[in-house]
């Protein structure tokens, strides 16, 4: 039952399963464990992640199954804990080519690409097993996060080409867009579809990258090239829609927006909205933008005004540019009311009155945040002295004493 629901994506019912057998004293072994630490990692249920690692210590002292170290190593890095994901990999007296995989993959996410690819070199010496698309595509993604573009393109060049998968190609493709080497990255591509099918999610990696830098003229080329496709679906078109109407409000190009935006209510193309979840007492809240729907709506909103006014007493500059819709003047909105409304600072708003001051905090957004989000909580770890740990669709963000 607890394989079922995390196959379909209800970890939290797996987590509930588990704590009705430890209520009831039921057996636990490997396979329960293994199957409710996948859930943590799948919900980010911090707490409970540690208080079953605890456990499992408890019971068995030593853990010997290949299967849960690996388990415990993913769980930490989407926790973004690389200290205790790096503790587990040390304490092992057996690894194989999923250890390290998993254990790169925490050092990428969290931006730690140099340790990454110093963990790819000690595997190698130990021989282990690297024709593995996957070795490949968490080092890759590694270096993307950590712009370490040169060593990329050694490790890209040097795999055969059999493990040229659409993964590993996005990975490369990813980590030169992000440097803004866009015509290597779109060769890559191009030379990717002489022989494959044509790759919607590579397309899109370039068009939200030239949305990061502003490039309005280089998206919509790519969006051309991704309207070429042949049969492609509204709902696989959505994102690049998307991505490029926000890259031309961003640019001040509002009409240009609205027609695509028209576009997509039109044929009902579905966007998957912004949320922001973070954990309080083993308790998951959720906030989208502008959400007034918790219970402590208006204590979050007083925490709210007070931050934003710390921000403008410590110089931020609020970056209006990232408003992706007109804003509405005649509602009470202004440019301020709607960067302040994003759901990550709601979120770090509820954090900070629901926990001790000394307390981190753990967010995770389900899009990428957005810069000035990025910028405003950087800062407000500063004034509160917190250490806020941001979890996006894409990597990790811990901010600690405004660095």
């Amino acid at each position: 039952m607890m394989k079922r629901y995390n196959m379909n994506e209800l970890p939290e019912k797996t987590t509930e399963l588990y704590e009705d057998m430890t209520k009831h004293e039921i057996y636990l072994g490997n396979v329960i464990y293994l199957l409710v630490i996948n859930a943590c990692s799948m919900c980010l249920s911090r707490q409970k992640g540690y208080l079953i690692h605890a456990k499992i210590i408890d019971k068995n002292k030593d853990i010997k199954d290949i299967r849960i170290n690996n388990a415990l190593i993913n769980m930490y890095g989407k926790f973004g804990d690389i200290d205790n994901a790096r503790q587990v990999f040390d304490s092992m007296s057996e690894r194989n080519t999923v250890t390290y995989n998993r254990m790169m993959n925490c050092y990428g996410l969290n931006g730690q690409g140099h340790d990454a690819l110093e963990l790819y070199r000690k595997m190698r010496e130990q021989e282990f097993s690297t024709r593995d698309s996957k070795t490949f595509t968490v080092l890759l993604n590694a270096c993307s996060h950590s712009s370490v573009v040169d060593e990329a393109r050694k490790i890209f060049f040097s795999i055969d080409k059999r493990y040229w998968n659409k993964f590993v190609t996005a990975a490369m493709v990813d980590t030169l867009a992000r440097s803004q080497h866009w015509d290597e990255a779109q060769s890559i591509i191009e030379n990717y579809e002489k022989t494959n099918k044509h790759n919607i999610v590579m397309w899109s990696t370039l068009l939200g990258i030239s949305r990061t830098y502003k490039k309005d003229k280089k998206a919509k080329e790519i969006y051309d090239k991704i309207n070429e496709i042949e049969n492609i679906t509204n709902d696989q078109l959505a994102p690049a829609n998307i991505l490029l109407a926000n890259t031309y409000s961003s640019a001040g190009e509002y009409d240009k927006a609205e027609s695509i935006r028209q576009k997509i209510n039109n044929e009902n193309i579905r966007k998957i909205p912004g949320m922001t979840c973070i954990e309080i007492n083993g308790v998951n809240h959720s906030f989208y933008a502008h959400d007034k729907s918790h219970s402590k709506s208006n204590e979050i909103y007083d925490e709210l005004h007070k931050l934003q006014q710390e921000l403008i007493d410590y110089g931020h500059k609020f970056d209006c540019n990232l408003i992706t819709r007109r804003v509405k003047t005649e509602h009470g909105e202004t440019p301020l009311s709607v960067i302040m409304g994003h759901s990550e600072k709601l979120a770090t708003a509820y954090g900070l009155i629901s926990t001790k001051q000394n307390e981190s905090l753990f967010i995770a957004n389900n899009l990428r945040i957005c810069s000035d989000c990025h910028e405003a909580i950087k800062l407000i770890s500063r004034i509160h002295q917190r250490e806020i740990v941001v979890r996006d669709a894409q990597r990790f963000h811990k901010f600690e004493n405004g660095q």
